[in-house]
């Protein structure tokens, strides 16, 4: 008790050891994605899922999209 009274009133705890821990791992967690986005971009974009890359015309798209026996 000795201690608190030494202590002006106005004077606050320090911040806890599991509150720095959780802020360091976001702030890990936020730069490596980070690093991730920037270094590894990679091709993106919509012929990414096409098999030869290329755009397929409208017409081409919308008679693969209709089911077998659909009148088109």
């Amino acid at each position: 008790m000795a201690d608190d009274a030494d202590r002006p009133a106005t004077e606050r705890p320090g911040t806890p050891w599991w509150v720095k821990l959780i802020g360091v791992a976001i702030l890990a967690v936020l730069i490596l994605a980070a690093i991730i986005i920037l270094v590894g971009g990679g091709q993106h974009g919509p012929g990414l899922h096409d098999p030869s890359g290329a755009q397929m015309r409208p017409s081409e798209a919308a008679a693969d999209a209709a089911p077998p026996g659909w009148i088109a």
